[in-house]
């Protein structure tokens, strides 16, 4: 029977589907969350409508850290996003992510997608912003929201739907293709960060 308190749950759903939603608390505690949600709110924003993987976007994007191709990744927006860093990947989130993902993990790249009504995600692969991501890491920051769900795909075919909720986190292979849905009402803001094996140069082109 499923746990809520139960993190290896969550590890065998993950090597199973190659997704998994966890709730809050498993892994940031609500302190946390509420920590992340005011630094967010100092960061400047940009509209996107295309993404790092030239999937049509409808969103507000914040830069924590980014990862451009040929370039090695690096922090941007100064002490607040170095702030933010610090509690993503601290030595006791890293341990709680290496039972997903193994080997010496690097957080390459990290951003806050604010989704308003109507914005949305389009259909993309994580792998072709970064051919060396392995996971992304999504913290839900958005308290009330309908739509937004996360959809993951099997070739043509929708394989599973995640509807996130405040604080949950949602880890996902970043080889599988995705999408999230069109926002109907309210805003839904969500902290996303990419582990990789790898901390040099992105070898997209």
């Amino acid at each position: 029977m499923k746990s809520e308190y139960n993190l290896s749950y969550y590890v065998d759903e993950f090597a199973y589907a190659g997704t998994t939603l966890i709730p809050l608390g498993l892994i940031f505690s609500l302190q946390e969350i509420e920590k992340l949600i005011a630094l967010q709110d100092q960061l400047p924003e940009e509209y996107v409508r295309l993404g790092d993987a030239g999937e049509p976007n409808d969103l507000y994007v914040k830069r924590v850290k980014i990862d451009l191709p040929q370039e090695q990744p690096k922090s941007v927006n100064g002490e607040v996003s170095e702030q933010i860093l610090k509690i993503l990947d601290s030595p006791n989130k890293k341990e709680k992510i290496s039972k997903f993902i193994s080997g010496d993990l690097f957080l390459r790249r990290c951003q806050i997608n604010r989704m308003v009504k109507n914005s949305f995600i389009g259909l993309h692969l994580d792998t072709d912003s970064n051919p060396d991501y392995l996971a992304s890491i999504v913290i839900q920051l958005g308290r009330s929201f309908s739509g937004g769900e996360f959809l993951t795909y099997e070739g043509k075919h929708v394989k599973e739907v995640y509807r996130p909720t405040f604080g949950s986190v949602l880890i996902s292979a970043c080889d599988i293709p995705h999408e999230v849905k069109t926002v109907r009402s309210q805003e839904r803001t969500s902290l996303v960060y990419f582990y990789s094996n790898e901390n040099g140069i992105n070898q997209n082109v």
